[in-house]
């Protein structure tokens, strides 16, 4: 009788689980898209449009704010996602994430003498 009790109990806590570690797999993926649209923007001639470019490939869907102010570049992203739960197909919670990235501004490539 007790297995018949916490068998529903323990297959929602694996949902759970599975659910909250897809979660965090996409906040790890638009930190590292916004640490690599920060270091391209730090480089580029246009920094805004480098980040925005670089997002729209990596994650469609994003918002972009690039601030720069001359040293550093700031790039934030804001998104919000889908997550499942693996056992009740039809709950869906919508996740708002966020991530952001600084990085020190390269000097701009010129022909060398």
């Amino acid at each position: 009788m007790e297995f018949a009790l916490l068998l529903p109990l323990f297959a929602v806590l694996c949902g759970c689980i599975v659910a909250i570690t897809a979660a965090c797999l996409q906040v790890l993926a638009l930190a590292d898209t916004a640490r690599n649209a920060a270091r391209l923007a730090a480089v580029a001639a246009n920094p805004a449009a480098a980040a925005s470019a670089y997002v729209a490939s990596e994650s469609p869907g994003a918002v972009v704010r690039t601030v720069t102010d001359g040293i550093v570049v700031r790039v934030t992203l804001r998104r919000t996602v889908q997550v499942d739960l693996p056992l009740v197909r039809r709950v869906t919670i919508p996740l708002p994430l966020s991530a952001g990235a600084v990085m020190l501004m390269e000097p701009p490539m010129g022909p060398v003498p």
